[in-house]
Formats: structure tokens, C-alpha cells, sequence
């Protein structure tokens, strides 16, 4: 995978085949988020990064305030998740998803779940459900 902009491409296919509404490039807080998919009325947002995490994680903070959750991707390490990598993640309310092409059941797996019960702004949510619904009306979305 030489490109962040492949696993977000490949994200896309992965996630309407599951039956979800699926945008890129969110705006959202003066930024934009990489993904954000809908489903069962949650919308849920996902930062992609090939090698560093740590900026994901930085860039992933602020999703928390419109989304129901939030996971940082990132390529799966050939050596396996580090120490480091769970200590951040393993009572985060930021869920960690690996890419792994590889992978022939599922392109992408939930290493650490994200939770729902982490503090969003009741504006915020509006905020980012605009920008999303924006998106689907500009058919700049992908859909099942």
C-alpha cells in the first residue's frame, strides 16, 4: 500500500459493502475528516494514517466532539501491535482498526473498539451530521 488515499479508497468499497453511506474528506472543525460511515443512524468516523499513528490519534481527538465513534486505521504492523500502540488505545475512547489487505475475511479488523460513551457536543453532532448529509446531497458520498 503505497498511498493513505489507497486504504481510504479500498475502506470505501469495504464499508458499502456492509450497506453503510460512506463520505470522505468530512469538513468538520476546520478539518476534514479522511471517513465517515452512517450506520443504524450513528455516524461514525474513521482517520487513516500508514505510518504515523501518533498524528491520527492527535487528528482523531477532535472527531470525538460529532461523532458516536471514532477509530484511528492504520497498515497492520508486520511485527504485530506494539506495547505502546495498545497502552494508548486499550482505555481510549478511540477504537483502533488495522488494514490488512491480506486479511481474507475482513479487510478491516476492530483491534480495540471505540466507545459511544465518550462527551460529544450536542452541537458538534449537528455539525458533523450537516457536513455529512452535505456530502450525500453532493453525491459525493458512496452508498450500497
Amino acid at each position: 500500500m503505497e498511498y493513505e488515499i489507497d486504504m481510504v479508497n479500498k475502506a470505501i468499497k469495504f464499508y458499502t459493502n456492509l450497506g453503510y453511506k460512506v463520505c470522505t474528506e468530512v469538513p468538520f472543525l476546520h478539518r476534514s475528516i479522511d471517513l465517515v460511515y452512517e450506520n443504524n443512524g450513528q455516524l461514525n468516523s474513521v482517520e487513516f494514517k500508514r505510518r504515523d499513528w501518533k498524528r491520527a490519534y492527535a487528528q482523531a481527538k477532535t472527531h470525538i466532539y460529532g461523532s458516536d465513534k471514532v477509530y484511528v486505521c492504520i497498515l497492520k504492523p508486520s511485527k504485530g501491535i506494539s506495547q505502546e500502540l495498545k497502552d494508548y488505545f486499550k482505555d481510549s475512547p478511540i477504537g483502533l482498526l488495522v488494514f490488512d489487505e491480506t486479511n481474507t475475511n475482513s479487510l478491516i479488523e476492530e483491534i480495540f473498539p471505540a466507545s459511544n460513551e465518550h462527551k460529544k457536543w450536542n452541537i458538534g453532532q449537528q455539525w458533523l451530521k450537516k457536513a455529512f448529509n452535505k456530502r450525500l446531497e453532493e453525491e459525493l458520498c458512496h452508498n450500497s
